[in-house]
This record gives C-alpha cells, structure tokens and sequence, in this order.
C-alpha cells in the first residue's frame, strides 16, 4: 500500500551484553582524576574516547560482523552501548565498510550496538559492493542493522532516509524526499532490498530519456 511504512516483523528486544570489557594498547597511558563529573558519565559507567592528534585518523574494524572504518574521533560509551563516529566535515569525516552495506560515507554515525539502531544526522552516502548501485541522502539517515544476544550483527535491515534521495543502480535512478527500504540478507551474504517505499516528489528514470513522477511508490 503506498505510504504504508510498517515493518513485516519487528525484531526481539536485545538482550544487555554482560561479557567483561578488555582494553590493550601500547605507548604511554595518563590517568587523571576528574574534579567534576562529566556529562557523558550520566549513563555510563566508563566512556572511552579515541582520537589521533598527529594523522586525525582513528581506524577501527569489528571481526564478528567483518565490519571496518576510520574517523577522526571514535567514542563508545560501555554502559549504554553507543558508539559514536564522527569528525569536522559534515559529509566526509566517517568512512565505514561491510560485506552487507558496502563503502558508506558520512559526518556523524550514532549507533546503539545492543540494539543496532543507527542515525547519521546529516549527509550519507553509499557505494554498494557491486560498485554500481548508489544511495545519496542529504538531510537525515536512519539504518536498523539485525542484533542478536545483545550484539549487533552487522546485518543491515532497514534504511530510513529523509529530504533529497538519490537512489541508483545501472539501469535506473529513483529521487524523493523520503526512502524506506527493508533488506534480507542474500546468499552471498550481502544486504538484497526486498520492499522500498518512496514518496514526496518521487521522479524515476531509466538514463534514456524515459521516466515519470508520482506522490508515492511501493515495490
């Protein structure tokens, strides 16, 4: 039904992780008391945060999910699970590949590993791993990645964007200003879109001159 934005299934509310947390690192380590207690210690325990002063490049990778990225500050706050990424370009501060999503580019990534709720506040973009396939969204992104026993899998389920959408692939380019499209994971192990609902200003073309509008779209 066009518009209808309801999810098939919803997922299982994730489980805390309860597993000790291990840090290794080497070089010098200074530990200093803290007079006052910072905000981001309101809802964690421990908060880590990691920049790089001399390249502005933190490189991170995730082996369970085969997940890997750089950005010029890496936040993760052990109690609520929430990772951070972010840098001082809106657009380009945060790179981030995976076998489901492909090369993803962004400002800011906000993400809940218990849950696998994300929001990028701002530009996204995506190369798929195909190298053809392309998503552009300058406002407003929200991606739902799978999570089981209270970690995220790096399965990407859903992509909620929001104002000026670009969408394309080699046969043809889909624009809105609103996207959402459900995922499964095919056998390769890659994301393949099974539902996309689009609407507000919807136009689709196919690159020869042929093409049309509509107010909303679900295939």
């Amino acid at each position: 039904t066009p518009g209808s934005e309801t999810a098939d299934a919803t997922e299982p509310e994730a489980e805390p992780v309860t597993e000790d947390a291990v840090l290794r690192w080497s070089g010098l380590l200074e530990i200093k008391p803290l007079a006052l207690e910072p905000d981001e210690l309101s809802e964690n325990d421990l908060l880590a945060r990691f920049t790089a002063e001399r390249s502005g490049v933190v490189t991170f990778a995730d082996r369970a999910s085969d997940a890997s990225g750089r950005a010029a500050t890496v936040e993760y706050g052990f109690t609520s699970q929430r990772l951070i990424l972010s840098g001082p370009s809106q657009e380009s501060s945060v790179f981030l590949t995976s076998p489901t999503m492909g090369r993803a580019t962004m400002g800011r990534l906000e993400l809940d590993l218990g849950t696998g709720d994300g929001l990028v506040p701002g530009p996204f973009g995506v190369v798929a791993n195909d190298k053809v396939s392309k998503l552009d969204a300058r406002e407003r992104t929200t991606l739902r990645f799978a999570a089981r026993d209270g970690r995220v899998t790096g399965e990407l389920r859903e992509v909620i964007c929001e104002g000026s959408v670009v969408a394309s692939d080699a046969d043809s380019t889909l624009k809105s200003d609103f996207l959402h499209a459900y995922f499964d994971i095919g056998e390769s192990g890659g994301s393949k879109l099974r539902r996309l609902i689009a609407r507000d200003t919807v136009s689709l073309s196919d690159g020869q001159g042929n093409g049309g509008t509509c107010d909303a779209l679900d295939v």
